[in-house]
């Protein structure tokens, strides 16, 4: 009996600590802590709100060359291959990606909201090629690229105020990898319901990543080889898998809303789709979640993820800019637009940003955007 109470007592604490993680990580002590876990990049910092949170530094201003012997000099060998072809990179005043913000700006303001995704490649981002096919088409219409590298709607919300601080008429959301990467698949309810085995979970992963080097664990994950296999049990038994983290990006929607903005959905284009076996190229770059080794793990993940989104758009009246379903056609072979499973290559930002511009017009002119 001691026992089962022991038990229960430990159950509901790990439930507590689930639930009020981020107040926890933000408490006296614990947050210098938690910050301390932080790799960032020269051109971000520790979020003064404290806890595991980052914010862009303001004010930064870096040429491509210093970018990339940065992201040489952590291990980051990817990100400096990428940001070598790329321009300088400015972080406004404010915190924000690109140039500086107009206070007395009277056209519509898009705030583009994401991950790295968003954030792009040095100073090459879709939110900023698509405010330039914008302008070109007579449109007055600024955009702000408020994407920051590791984001997740957990991020989102605790800068949500100062999203809203920019007044912006439309938002648009392109966030949700780091979530599926992060995702507990394990299978069985023992695992699903008890939740300090998820919690023990999480922190055995930490420890590893701790343990190891982050850069070297990430590089050991990079390398790990693929077995593509569209029949497989694990691919099966997501066939009705439903996001658990839907309900804080329905907070971020209220807090937008609520501040007067209009939200559009932006729905994820992956390297590794359901309906295409992946080339020997996409698989020697493509990278999986710690989870798997199978590409079409992700790319039904991707898939549910995407078709929730949809739905979500449908059933709050939402606007939806489609990108998972526009790649389709506009990104093939698929493996030439990617630099990995999720990170679009310039060209492919390129074609992402006048599609996006092309989305927005159509919104202004709904009347979305004003």
């Amino acid at each position: 009996m001691v026992g089962l109470f022991s038990l229960l007592l430990v159950e509901g604490a790990a439930r507590f600590v689930e639930r009020n993680l981020d107040w926890i990580q933000r408490l006296p002590g614990l947050s210098g802590v938690a910050q301390k876990g932080l790799q960032l990049d020269p051109y971000e910092m520790p979020s003064e709100k404290g806890g595991y949170h980052w914010v862009l530094r303001p004010g930064f201003g870096q040429t491509a060359a210093e970018l990339a012997a940065a992201k040489a000099r952590s291990g980051k060998d990817l990100g400096a291959q990428a940001a070598a072809g790329s321009t300088a990179l400015r972080v406004n005043a404010l915190g924000f990606k690109g140039p500086e913000i107009d206070p007395a700006f009277s056209g519509a303001r898009v705030l583009a909201i994401g991950d790295s995704c968003t954030f792009g490649i040095g100073g090459v981002d879709y939110p900023r090629i698509a405010e330039s096919h914008l302008r070109e088409a007579g449109l007055a219409v600024e955009l702000v690229n408020g994407g920051v590298e590791g984001y997740s709607t957990r991020n989102v919300l605790i800068e949500l105020e100062r999203y809203a601080s920019l007044d912006p008429s439309l938002v648009t959301i392109y966030i949700g990898w780091n979530s599926l990467f992060s995702a507990d698949l394990i299978e069985g309810w023992f695992v699903r319901d008890i939740r300090i085995v998820a919690l023990l979970r999480k922190a055995f992963r930490a420890a590893r990543q701790i343990t190891t080097g982050r850069t070297e664990y990430a590089q050991a994950m990079y390398g790990r080889s693929k077995q593509a296999d569209a029949a497989a049990e694990e691919v099966a038994a997501l066939e009705t898998w439903e996001p658990p983290f839907l309900g804080r990006l329905e907070e971020v929607i209220d807090g937008l809303e609520g501040s007067g903005a209009q939200v559009a959905l932006v729905t994820l284009p992956g390297l590794f789709i359901m309906e295409q076996t992946p080339s020997e190229k996409a698989l020697a770059k493509g990278h999986l979640p710690e989870f798997t080794n199978n590409p079409y793990v992700l790319a039904k993940l991707t898939e549910r993820y995407n078709r929730a989104l949809r739905n979500l758009a449908t059933r709050r009246g939402l606007a939806l800019i489609d990108a998972a379903e526009w790649s389709r056609h506009a990104l093939v072979p698929r493996d030439v637009f990617f630099s990995d499973s999720v990170h679009l290559t310039q060209e492919g930002l390129g074609r992402l940003g006048r599609f996006v511009a092309e989305r927005l017009a159509a919104l202004v002119a709904e009347g979305r955007g004003k």
